[in-house]
């Protein structure tokens, strides 16, 4: 290398000298000698006369007064939260209340399975169990209600995706559900 040079090109170049010193087990033929080591055993970022970062640090360090509500807060989340924030995030994942992301062919599902087969053991669960239907988000009933739902319908808040993913049936709108997939959608 000459002329002069960023710290971290000649960091670099020193670097490549001092790896292969130090794998020089790794050579069979035209090895070096154990006992070499140059700049006297100095780190590639010393040679380089980079700052080695063990100075005091440039950002102040944060305030008691400020740091202790923060360390007191995260300590709680964890502790007192984290705990339901993993009970809910399995609860999510078997209710299935999200849609697949992977597409599928229309009909697919359909020609597979008959819904009229498949859900009414789960309804009957729900009702066993005394477990609630899933229910969509306040928002997702706004927009089935802005979709020109009737706002006394039964199913309004009722997840039907998700009781289709219990049901293990997904996709287009079976044959026979058609005049309800229309009657869903704005006029």
């Amino acid at each position: 290398m000459i002329g002069d040079h960023s710290p971290a090109t000649r960091r670099a170049a020193a670097q490549v000298v001092i790896d292969v010193l130090n794998y020089r087990e790794l050579f069979t033929a035209d090895r070096l000698t154990g006992g070499l080591r140059p700049w006297g055993g100095a780190s590639a970022s010393a040679v380089a006369e980079m700052r080695s970062g063990r100075d005091e640090n440039r950002t102040p360090p944060v305030p008691g007064p400020a740091l202790q509500p923060l360390l007191a807060a995260a300590l709680y989340a964890v502790t007192t939260l984290g705990s339901h924030a993993v009970k809910l995030a399995a609860e999510l994942r078997q209710t299935a209340t999200m849609r697949s992301r992977t597409a599928q062919r229309p009909g697919e599902r359909a020609a597979q399975k008959n819904p009229l087969t498949h859900l009414p053991p789960v309804l009957d669960r729900h009702r066993r169990d005394h477990d609630p239907l899933p229910e969509l988000t306040s928002f997702l009933v706004r927009k089935r209600l802005a979709n020109g739902w009737d706002p006394g319908d039964p199913l309004l808040t009722v997840n039907l995706d998700g009781l289709a993913r219990e049901a293990q049936y997904w996709g287009s709108t079976p044959s026979g559900c058609r005049d309800c997939a229309r009657s869903s959608r704005r006029p």
